[in-house]
């Protein structure tokens, strides 16, 4: 069956950050006095990690988008994320940022410039349109990834843009996948989906009969990788 459609995640797939995400919350947080100065970058990451670890445990069971339905809204989940991070590195009785900060942090974020496209990614581009593939895409995002693609003059070449805080579900659910095939009008054989964590953005497109693709630059044992973007079309043509 031909191809017809290839949906990509955003994050580490589409677009990367130029710094690690820690460092830039780290960065902002000690110049704000929140942190102590030359403290062990090795505590602070796994404290980050940690903290990352423990909000990603909280997740909806039947994966409704975390954005959404925080208690506190729109930034909350990024809040209470900081907040336990700076619990474990300060102690449980931390103080909380104040909102001037938790601003500075979300627009530096916001910034076009702190996030790259992925190299080959228009290759992709010239290679799809010679072949008459339309792209799209479905991404675990807040309501702020629909003006950082257009910052990045991302979003002319995908339709459709599924973010999961504006649809309600977040990936692993079939919802958001299924969504996307009939906005895309296509059978499931005829679509590719590539992103970059297996747990995410492999076993649910692959149970529903999509070709998927994990971006990584070592192999995972029965799971179809690829190095980048472009060379989706070598893959599919072997197969």
């Amino acid at each position: 069956m031909k191809i017809k459609k290839i949906y990509l995640d955003v994050g580490d797939t589409l677009l990367y950050l130029n710094i690690p995400p820690g460092s830039i919350y780290l960065q902002i947080l000690e110049t704000n006095g929140l942190l102590k100065r030359n403290l062990d970058p090795t505590i602070l990451k796994n404290a980050f990690s940690k903290s990352w670890t423990d909000m990603n445990q909280k997740s909806d069971p039947n994966y409704r988008d975390r954005y959404s339905i925080h208690p506190d809204k729109k930034d909350g989940w990024w809040k209470e994320l900081i907040h336990n991070f700076l619990k474990i590195v300060n102690g449980e009785d931390s103080d909380l940022p104040d909102e001037p900060v938790f601003q500075e942090i979300f627009q530096r974020f916001d910034d076009e410039n702190l996030w790259k496209i992925e190299p080959t990614f228009f290759e992709l581009l010239n290679m799809a349109k010679k072949l008459n593939i339309s792209l799209g895409i479905i991404s675990n995002w807040d309501l702020r990834l629909r003006g950082l693609l257009e910052r990045k003059n991302l979003t002319q070449y995908f339709s459709p843009i599924l973010i999961s805080a504006e649809f309600g579900y977040e990936k692993p659910s079939e919802l958001i996948f299924i969504e996307a095939q009939n906005k895309a009008n296509c059978n499931a054989d005829e679509l590719v989906y590539i992103g970059d964590k297996p747990e995410l953005d492999y076993y649910t497109p692959h149970r529903l009969g999509w070709r998927a693709f994990i971006i990584r630059n070592e192999n995972i044992p029965e799971i179809p990788t690829i190095r980048n973007l472009s060379e989706i079309f070598s893959i599919l043509r072997e197969t």
